[in-house]
């Protein structure tokens, strides 16, 4: 099998420049990067193996710096995102000549991990509804993700994704942060009207 060579999409760039991030130079760079080998890999999508895949093979712990170190916040890139993406479907939209009616879909999955897993914040033991059957009840190991999708006519697109916590969980998680931070867990893991940080 031929390795895949990845170079920079201009459809991408220029989506990503439409955005108006605060990012670096080097920021914007490593994201587009990233979001350029998840799209055409179809292997494993770890960091080292994303970062092997471009030409040069640039260090993949300036990857892990990105998404560790860089003083951004999730918002600086979701809500441009977002702005950007709803302005394209609804200009889309009155294109064709499509009805303006939006549908909002909200659906939650469960990413399973094996048993002996412990150590990820995120995971946990969730209920189960896609392995449930009559009065049987199931719990699996692994993390839960709620989405948004938003829809217009045929067209839609991803509108926002957060890792769920159950309450019990993220009241265990609070115990051990300092004060002024224990309200931050609440809200990146459940949606932000479930904890204010003021």
């Amino acid at each position: 099998m031929l390795t895949t060579i990845v170079q920079q999409s201009q459809n991408l760039v220029a989506f990503i420049s439409a955005l108006n991030l605060a990012l670096y130079q080097p920021q914007i760079r490593h994201l587009i990067q990233i979001v350029d080998t998840l799209l055409v890999s179809d292997g494993c999508k770890t960091l080292s193996s994303l970062y092997r895949l471009w030409i040069g093979k640039p260090d993949p712990k300036t990857a892990a710096d990105f998404f560790r170190e860089s003083p951004w916040e999730i918002e600086t890139i979701s809500r441009p995102r977002k702005q950007v993406m709803l302005q394209k479907l609804l200009a889309l939209a009155r294109q064709l000549g499509i009805e303006l009616v939006i549908l909002i879909g909200v659906d939650d999955s469960l990413g399973k991990k094996g048993k002996a897993t412990r150590h990820l914040q995120a995971v946990d033991f969730h209920h189960n509804h896609t392995e449930c059957s009559g009065r049987k009840q199931v719990y699996s190991n692994g993390y839960v993700y709620v989405e948004v999708h938003v829809q217009i006519g045929p067209f839609g697109f991803l509108f926002d994704i957060r890792l769920y916590q159950r309450e019990k969980k993220v009241r265990r998680l609070n115990r051990g942060e300092p004060p002024s931070s224990a309200c931050i867990i609440a809200v990146s893991t459940i949606w932000p009207t479930a904890c204010s940080p003021n």
